[in-house]
């Protein structure tokens, strides 16, 4: 086949990938690239390539369609595990808050049981001043009613480190959820940066010298 030929079919070749190409990364970005879609036609546009450098002028292409399409996966991968990480942090912080206001209902409660029995217990000890002839009696009351509000007090003492604990432990889930949800954005954010620049050379391959 004279060289002519075979120069013609490799232009014709080159125009169609480019072609293929430019259809292919139209639009393309770190956000549209997760699009199944999309990402089928970058595989598609790869497996028209021919391997090696059969074709030097196109030969740079195939790493970078590779690498595109491996940077979707990898960013959807990412994104799953911001959803993922996002649903999972809700639940444990409403989980937390609903634990936290049952806590609060029960020292609230306690507080209005107590203040009741402070009461009672002062009412009882004028009693006592007042009626001699009660004393034994009103001396009893006063123990029993005495032992209520320790034993009140030490139930609120405990509801109250376990709130105060339960508030700690909120505090380390969001300040861990707020870390790891960092790091997945800003993996995202390089992702979509390098996706850019791949994006940009592969709209200019064709001008780069072989």
């Amino acid at each position: 086949m004279p060289s002519m030929d075979v120069s013609a079919i490799s232009d014709l070749f080159v125009e169609t990938i480019a072609k293929a190409l430019a259809r292919a990364i139209e639009g393309l970005n770190d956000s549209t690239i997760t699009d199944p879609q999309r990402r089928d036609i970058l595989q598609a546009v790869c497996l028209m390539l021919p391997a090696g450098d059969i074709v030097p002028r196109i030969a740079t292409v195939r790493p970078d369609l590779q690498k595109l399409i491996s940077f979707s996966n990898e960013i959807q991968g990412a994104r799953e595990g911001i959803d993922n990480h996002s649903q999972k942090q809700a639940e444990v912080v409403n989980g937390a808050e609903t634990e936290s206001g049952l806590l609060e209902d029960i020292l609230k409660a306690t507080s209005k049981k107590m203040f009741a029995l402070k009461k009672q217990y002062e009412e009882e000890e004028k009693v006592v001043e007042d009626l001699g002839a009660q004393l034994k009696a009103a001396s009893s009351a006063m123990q029993a009613t005495e032992e209520a509000i320790t034993q009140l007090e030490l139930e609120q003492s405990a509801k109250q480190s376990e709130a105060k604990k339960l508030r700690e432990k909120l505090l380390e889930v969001n300040a861990k959820g707020v870390q790891e949800l960092r790091v997945l954005e800003e993996k995202v954010s390089l992702l979509g940066n390098e996706i850019a620049s791949i994006i940009d050379n592969l709209k200019n391959w064709r001008a780069l010298p072989n």
